[in-house]
């Protein structure tokens, strides 16, 4: 994985980090806004239910008004919505489902760039985002994430098993992850990691995890600029064996972490 630099992936410097009552403030709203959907869809809260997504026409644009869940802005029918790697995609809305990130099909030429614009994606799979690559993937090319500036991203799995150690994680890459921008990322697990990726690069977001498991979880871990919150997890930050961890310029509040806030199994 190409070497990234914070300036020319956000166009953003050091001083533009948001004050501690402000961060406090935004993780506290997060927080519980995935708390609430992860009650609603547990059945643990009264209260009716929301309007189901209805299906929809291809070329509809969203409105602040309209329900569903758009890519590139097309609404889309389906609950379980596959995309060809190595294109570009923006996803906005809700979604009752998982986005698979296809390159088993064929061999993607370039990154898949996905940019998360305010979305809420509840999966009763243990993975809510998934890049499919083929398990023999040396050169593939990179899922690279990005949160629309001062978007809210909330990603919920609720599905639960005995073991989540060897899980895939609610964003979960079988190659590299880049995670980048200057949004918010909330995400709950019921059944395994936060994320997971063969190589995690995280600059600039603000990210909360809650999960059964290691917040984020690769075999190499490159957290170079952002800020976190980690909350009900086994690990904070952990890599499987033999793994590596570079952690950078980020702020980071560990709660009711069972295991370690940083595990490395191997070289720091």
């Amino acid at each position: 994985m190409e070497n990234l630099n914070i300036n020319s992936y956000l166009g953003k410097s050091t001083g533009d980090q948001i004050t501690a009552s402000m961060w406090n403030e935004l993780f506290a709203e997060i927080q519980d806004k995935i708390n609430e959907i992860v009650a609603k869809v547990s059945g643990t809260t009264p209260g009716g239910d929301e309007p189901t997504p209805g299906p929809g026409t291809g070329g509809d644009e969203p409105t602040p008004q309209e329900e569903g869940f758009f890519v590139n802005g097309v609404k889309q029918t389906s609950n379980v919505i596959t995309l060809p790697a190595g294109a570009s995609y923006k996803l906005s809305g809700k979604l009752e489902g998982q986005v698979i990130i296809d390159a088993e099909s064929a061999k993607p030429l370039g990154n898949t760039n996905v940019v998360l614009d305010n979305v809420e994606i509840v999966s009763n799979e243990n993975y809510a985002i998934k890049y499919a690559t083929p398990q023999s993937n040396k050169g593939y090319k990179d899922l690279v994430i990005t949160l629309a500036k001062d978007s809210k991203n909330y990603v919920v799995c609720t599905k639960s098993v005995a073991v989540a150690d060897d899980q895939p994680g609610a964003i979960y890459s079988m190659n590299n992850l880049v995670i980048q921008g200057v949004g918010a990322l909330a995400i709950s697990n019921n059944g395994g990691h936060g994320v997971r990726a063969t190589e995690v690069n995280i600059i600039g977001p603000y990210m909360y995890i809650q999960a059964t498991h290691d917040g984020i979880h690769g075999k190499k871990i490159k957290a170079i600029y952002g800020q976190f919150k980690f909350n009900n997890v086994k690990d904070g930050f952990g890599t499987g064996e033999d793994g590596s961890m570079l952690i950078g310029k980020i702020e980071c509040q560990f709660e009711n972490v069972r295991g370690s806030n940083y595990h490395v199994k191997g070289n720091t």
